[in-house]
């Protein structure tokens, strides 16, 4: 799922699905119902014109009612509100929980990546900064957030670590 949610803006929901579904064998079509009337995402309402919020959840639906085993989110809470944003990575990591979905995700939200993120691998000009366990990693720097940890680890004068 890109940053910009991925969606044909000028389609109702209910034919975002459509087409989703007819280009996805696999596609869930009773769990991405359900679950976008358990959001009160209106079927007959054009994409474009839900909320930031509402499209991500959309977005995120026909992602996940496509079964992946792998879901690559890149960027997928920075255009959101707080509880936007809290309420989208409830879901992804539900979806973790219920059907072991990996996710690779790409944030610049730190303080997100420190309440999901089993592990973390900080890039910086296209090199590896730090890399390993989050809770490894938070446990060997002390009382420190993630957000702390990797300004730290941006600076160029300190060596990479993975662990």
């Amino acid at each position: 799922m890109a940053q910009d949610t991925p969606l044909y803006k000028s389609l109702a929901v209910a034919d975002m699905i459509y087409v989703t579904r007819s280009l996805n064998r696999r596609f869930d079509q009773p769990y991405a119902k359900a679950r976008l009337e358990e959001l009160g995402i209106p079927l007959r309402r054009k994409a474009g014109r839900l909320s930031g919020g509402q499209q991500a959840q959309l977005a995120l639906t026909l992602a996940l009612a496509r079964r992946p085993r792998l879901l690559i989110l890149d960027e997928p809470v920075a255009m959101l509100d707080p509880v936007a944003r809290h309420d989208f990575m409830a879901t992804v990591l539900a979806a973790v929980a219920a059907d072991g979905v990996s996710v690779l995700l790409s944030s610049h939200v730190l303080t997100e990546l420190e309440r999901v993120a089993g592990y973390l691998v900080l890039l910086s000009r296209g090199r590896v900064r730090l890399a390993g366990d989050v809770e490894d990693l938070l446990a060997t720097h002390g009382q420190v957030s993630l957000e702390e940890l990797t300004m730290v680890y941006l600076r160029e004068d300190l060596p990479a670590v993975t662990r």
